[in-house]
């Protein structure tokens, strides 16, 4: 038997269900490496890599917790239409006619595509746990040579669950506490929609999306509508080659919430023959982390990120953990991730 009085007092709980509750209703999961796997940030990404990216996420966090406060992921994104132009740059024959490549590159017609993806998250904190599984479209259209434009939706289906069975409350008659207990057994199901775009290069993009833009409770009592604004992010990522086997990455969120305002993270990484990379964020006076990230055969990838926080949420956490694995299925081009 677990006392929740033991683990935080009832009115600080109260107040980590709210932060929770509205965090569970965003859509990057609160992930450090959201810029690996951009589409669960922003729909409009789904299918900027032209085969489909398998990818499975899992982060340890409030380690000082005795009950476990985790997350996982699994998303899959691919694309659905022309072959990409630098496919047959890197697998055709030669042909007599040397500016054929070039004309194939100009073709808008064979740059349309269609991007589609789905995601399935966990996360819990003790007695609260929320599911959510979402799908997501986007539509790829070029906008000049090197410059493609995309448009996304992305549609959830979202439970929450609140559930005491294993807890023991030091008062039992706390007007919030009875709230939540006579909540419906602490069940909540949500229907959210969001929308974004982004523009995108071989070396650049910049995203603009929404989160928690439309929100709808299917069924459940309101013990998890403590703030139901939206917010929104913009993300940005730029490729430059310092050396024939270095590549620098540096990416930028800023994001606005109707509620709490602005906030901005900051990630740099170098990577070495496109193989490893090591890099650094700072996350708006919350957290520092340390990421690294391995490619192999161009087909698998390690990431991992180890946070620090240097906010008030330090004497809560002595670090949190994160990794991402990452398999590119049906790739039959070998072709590089766009976004690594």
């Amino acid at each position: 038997m677990k006392y929740l009085y033991k683990i935080v007092p009832f009115a600080v709980f109260a107040a980590f269900l709210n932060l929770f509750a509205v965090s569970a209703k965003a859509q990057n999961f609160q992930y450090t490496q959201y810029y690996i796997n951009p589409a669960t940030l922003n729909p409009a990404f789904a299918g900027v890599e032209s085969f489909l990216d398998f990818k499975f996420g899992y982060k340890q966090r409030w380690r000082n917790f005795d009950d476990g406060n985790n997350m996982f992921y699994l998303t899959a994104f691919g694309a659905i239409g022309s072959t990409p132009p630098t496919a047959y740059k890197k697998n055709s024959l030669r042909v007599s006619n040397p500016i054929a490549y070039d004309q194939l590159s100009r073709n808008k017609n064979v740059k349309r595509k269609h991007g589609v993806g789905g995601t399935l998250s966990s996360q819990s904190s003790g007695p609260f746990e929320t599911v959510d599984i979402g799908l997501s479209y986007a539509y790829h259209i070029p906008v000049t040579v090197k410059f493609n434009l995309a448009l996304g939706t992305s549609v959830n289906l979202i439970r929450n669950t609140l559930d005491f069975t294993n807890y023991t409350v030091r008062n039992q008659n706390d007007e919030f506490y009875r709230q939540l207990i006579n909540s419906q057994n602490g069940d909540q199901n949500l229907f959210r929609i969001d929308f974004g775009s982004v523009l995108y290069s071989d070396k650049l993009y910049v995203g603009i999306s929404s989160n928690a833009l439309f929100l709808e409770q299917l069924s459940g009592d309101e013990f998890g509508d403590f703030a139901t604004s939206g917010s929104y992010d913009l993300i940005t990522g730029l490729i430059h080659e310092v050396g024939p086997m270095l590549e620098l990455f540096p990416s930028t969120r800023v994001g606005y919430h109707e509620l709490y305002g602005l906030s901005w993270d900051m990630i740099v990484r170098l990577r070495y023959k496109k193989l490893v990379y090591l890099g650094l964020g700072y996350y708006d006076d919350v957290k520092t982390s340390l990421l690294f990230g391995l490619t192999l055969n161009g087909k698998f990838s390690l990431n991992y990120s180890y946070d620090h926080y240097i906010s008030d949420l330090n004497d809560f956490n002595s670090g949190s953990h994160e990794f991402i694995i990452g398999i590119a299925l049906f790739n039959k081009y070998a072709l590089e991730n766009r976004i690594w």
